[in-house]
């Protein structure tokens, strides 16, 4: 019988780790028809934490808007087209936020 347990144990992991690939790829679906995003939603989006958004958001390299502007703690909500070309500057860039010429003309393009 105690050769037994592990492999309950590795069957266990195992369905665990697929039950979350399913679960992960359910959220992505539901999320990639959206215009619009939270921070969570942005999370996933780009398989990174809630903080590293925040750092991204923080340091200028995603832009944000809040729901409420005129509330300090109103929800953060990001746009998915500006997220996906902030994303693409980024990989093609020096660590350097865009111009705004920069993203017009990458806009243009897409």
């Amino acid at each position: 019988m105690t050769s037994n347990q592990p492999k309950d144990t590795d069957s266990n992991t195992l369905e665990e780790i697929i039950r979350e690939i399913f679960n992960r790829l359910e959220d992505l679906s539901k999320i990639e028809s959206k215009t619009w995003m939270s921070i969570r939603e942005a999370a996933i989006y780009l398989s990174i934490s809630q903080s590293q958004i925040r750092n991204l958001i923080n340091s200028g390299r995603i832009p944000s808007r809040r729901l409420y502007p005129e509330k300090k703690r109103s929800k953060i909500l990001l746009n998915k087209r500006q997220i996906d070309l902030s994303v693409m500057l980024e990989r093609n860039s020096l660590r350097r936020k865009p111009t705004r010429a920069e993203l017009k003309r990458i806009e243009g393009m897409i």
